[in-house]
C-alpha cells in the first residue's frame, strides 16, 4: 500500500510548524518546552499503548485482535522515533523540572532526599534504558509477526507465550517513565496509582487511534469485507471497557488521596483545584467518560464503524485534555493554557503520523497465516 500522498504533507506541515514554534521558543523557552513536553507525551502514549494493546490481543485472541493487529504494530514501531522526539526535552530540563535547579530551601531539601533518583545523569540513563528495552520488545514482536506471515507454525504460539511477561515488564518500565515525565514536575509528590492511570490512558488512546485509522482504511483489501458487525461491536465494547476502567482508576486515586488528606499527597490536586483547572477537570470527565459512555452503550453506535470512529475522535480530543491536566498545572499557580501545546501536538503529530503510515504500509493489513483468519473468512462468506 502506498500512503505517500498522505505522508509528504504530514512531514512538510509538521516540520514547518515545528520550526515556527521553535523560533518562538527562542523568545519564550518556558512556554515552548512546556508545550513540547505535552505534545511528546500525547504521541508517546499512543505509541506505547499500541504495544500494550498488541500484548493484550495476543493473550486474549478474538477476531477484533486480528483486524486491529497491524494498526497496533504500526503504532508500536514508532517508539524508536518517539525516542528521537524526546531529545529536545534534555535541552529544556531546567525550564521543565524544578529539581534540576531548586530555588528554595524547602525544595533543595526534598531534592537532596531524592538525589539518588532526581539527578540529570541518571535521568539520561533511565531514558536510554526504557526506550531501548521497550523498543527492543516492539522489534521482537514485529519480527514474530513477520515470521507468522512467512508461515512459521510456532510464531503465533511464541507471541502468546511472551506477551504476558512482557506486559508486566512494560508496566514496570512505565512506572519509571511517568515519574520522569509527569510526576517529577512536583518532586515532593508521589502516587503509586498514577502509573496505572498512565498505562490505562495509553490503552484508551491507542485503541481510539486504531479505530479512527481502521475507519479510513476499511475500504482497502484485504480489510474490505472483514469488518463484520460483530468485529466492530467487539471493538466498541473494548473501548467502552477501557474508558470505564480509566474512570475507576482516576476516581480511586482521587478518593484515596482525599481520604488520607496528607500534605505531601494532596499538593497534586490542590494545584488542580483552582477555578480554571476545576472547570478543566469537569471538561475532562465529560469528554473522557460521560459522553463516550452514553454513546458506547448504544448498539446503533458500536455496530457501525463510522459512528464508532466519531466517538474515538472525541476520545482522542479527551486525550489532549488529559495530557494538559497532567502537565499544565505543574508550571503555574493559576489557570493558564499554553497555546503552543496544541500547535506542537499537530507539528509532532504530522511527523509521527508519517512514520506510522510508513510502518503500516510495510506489511499486509491482515496477518497472514493467523489461525483466526480461516474462521473469519468462512464467516464472511
Amino acid at each position: 500500500m502506498n500512503f505517500s500522498r498522505v505522508q509528504r504533507p504530514c512531514v512538510l506541515g509538521g516540520a514547518t510548524l515545528l520550526a515556527a514554534c521553535a523560533i518562538y521558543g527562542c523568545f519564550d523557552p518556558d512556554s515552548f518546552f512546556e508545550g513540547y513536553l505535552a505534545a511528546f507525551v500525547f504521541w508517546a502514549e499512543i505509541a506505547f499503548g499500541c504495544l500494550a494493546m498488541l500484548f493484550v490481543q495476543n493473550l486474549t485472541g478474538g477476531l477484533w485482535g486480528m483486524v486491529a493487529n497491524r494498526f497496533f504494530e504500526a503504532g508500536m514501531m514508532t517508539i524508536p522515533f518517539c525516542g528521537l522526539l524526546f531529545l529536545p526535552v534534555f535541552l529544556g530540563l531546567p525550564h521543565l523540572y524544578s529539581w534540576v535547579h531548586p530555588a528554595t530551601p524547602e525544595l533543595r531539601q526534598i531534592v537532596e532526599e531524592k538525589s539518588l533518583f532526581l539527578n540529570v545523569p541518571f535521568y539520561v540513563v533511565r531514558y536510554v534504558l526504557y526506550f531501548l528495552l521497550i523498543g527492543g520488545m516492539a522489534f521482537y514482536m514485529r519480527r514474530l509477526g513477520r515470521r507468522q506471515d512467512a508461515g512459521a507454525n510456532k510464531a503465533t504460539e511464541r507471541m502468546t507465550q511472551v506477551s504476558g511477561p512482557a506486559l508486566v515488564f512494560f508496566v514496570l518500565l512505565m512506572n519509571v517513565a511517568v515519574i520522569d515525565w509527569v510526576m517529577s514536575l512536583r518532586p515532593e509528590w508521589y502516587s503509586s496509582m498514577l502509573v496505572v492511570e498512565f498505562v490505562t490512558e495509553q490503552a484508551v488512546a491507542a485503541l481510539a487511534w486504531s479505530i479512527v485509522i481502521l475507519r479510513f482504511t476499511s475500504h482497502l483489501s484485504p480489510l474490505r469485507g472483514m469488518l463484520s458487525e460483530k468485529v466492530v461491536h467487539d471493538l466498541g465494547k473494548l473501548q467502552l471497557a477501557s474508558i470505564g476502567f480509566w474512570a475507576y482508576i482516576t476516581f480511586s486515586e482521587y478518593l484515596i488521596i482525599w481520604t488520607a488528606n496528607l500534605p505531601h499527597e494532596i499538593s497534586w490536586f490542590l494545584d488542580r483545584s483552582t477555578p480554571g483547572w476545576a472547570a478543566w477537570a469537569v471538561l475532562l470527565i465529560a469528554l473522557h467518560f460521560v459522553i463516550p459512555l452514553f454513546c458506547l452503550i448504544l448498539t446503533s453506535v458500536t455496530k457501525r464503524l463510522d459512528r464508532l470512529a466519531r466517538v474515538a475522535m472525541l476520545i482522542l480530543a479527551a486525550h489532549f485534555v488529559q495530557v494538559v491536566w497532567w502537565i499544565g498545572p505543574g508550571f503555574t499557580d493559576h489557570f493558564r493554557l499554553n497555546l503552543l501545546a496544541p500547535l506542537l501536538i499537530v507539528a509532532l503529530g504530522g511527523l509521527w503520523t508519517a512514520v506510522y503510515l510508513r510502518h503500516l504500509a510495510a506489511a499486509p493489513l491482515l496477518p497472514l497465516h493467523d489461525p483466526r483468519l480461516p474462521a473469519a473468512q468462512e464467516a464472511m462468506a
